[in-house]
């Protein structure tokens, strides 16, 4: 019989309903509690479904994720970016995950009242690396990255639904300190094409200008790997893998 020593049980799951969530006392082992529940309310409520759901899986976790969606666009915007502001301010720097949690949250709501939010995102300073220099795998300020350039997608979505304020926003930090949150930015107003897209060419650095050669493509429009060892160019069925120097084949 095989032994499961050292294995780790499954999370448990709440049964009775139509999409699979974790447990909460499980949940808490990985992730800081935001102490929504302690706040009530309307408003508090509907963050924090929006937020367990946004993690769930099964074949209606989509649409459980949009019906939690609907009930926070429900509430009071001034009141959602009001919270979801003090609840980040109270985590501490290294809450990565929680913290891109509620900005990705508020993309998704993409409300005109959140462009604020996104903003001081933003303008925050990125803080310095945390990591060891031997700590290879992880990079602190690599996350704090990703969490601005989902502010910067949020901001790229109030845009293309029309707000002026968000095409400015992202303008301002076309000469954002970092690399990739000027690129993101960049990239964006590309997408929005128009008056945007002009208007970010008259505004980048010289030395930025190749980034707007930078385009979005599908992931199955990449060429793709087979077998670890070759690349197969999309639309392309006859292509035969190259034989490896050693002669045998992959």
């Amino acid at each position: 019989m095989a032994s499961n020593e050292g294995q780790q049980d499954p999370p448990p799951r709440i049964s009775g309903l139509e999409y699979d969530v974790p447990d909460p006392s499980f949940v808490l082992r990985g992730r800081r509690d935001l102490g929504l529940a302690g706040r009530g309310g309307p408003v508090a409520s509907a963050l924090q479904s929006s937020l367990e759901r946004m993690s769930a899986t099964g074949p209606t976790a989509e649409t459980a994720y949009q019906d939690a969606l609907d009930a926070l666009r429900a509430q009071p915007p001034a009141e959602v970016r009001q919270m979801v502001t003090e609840v980040g301010r109270e985590l501490p720097e290294e809450a990565y995950l929680e913290r891109w949690s509620l900005v990705q949250l508020m993309a998704d709501v993409n409300h005109a009242d959140l462009l604020e939010f996104f903003e001081d995102v933003i303008r925050t300073p990125i803080p310095p690396e945390r990591s060891s220099e031997a700590d290879y795998k992880s990079t602190t300020r690599g996350r704090e990255v990703i969490i601005r350039t989902t502010a910067v997608d949020g901001l790229e979505r109030l845009a293309a639904e029309g707000s002026s304020r968000a095409v400015d926003v992202l303008l301002d930090h076309v000469a954002h300190d970092n690399s990739t949150v000027r690129t993101a930015c960049i990239v964006a107003l590309q997408e929005l094409g128009g008056d945007a897209a002009e208007r970010v060419r008259e505004r980048v650095a010289d030395e930025d200008r190749d980034l707007l050669e930078i385009r979005r493509v599908s992931v199955y429009d990449v060429p793709q790997p087979e077998s670890g060892t070759y690349v197969r160019n999309p639309g392309v069925r006859d292509e035969t893998p190259p034989e490896p120097p050693s002669g045998r084949r992959a």
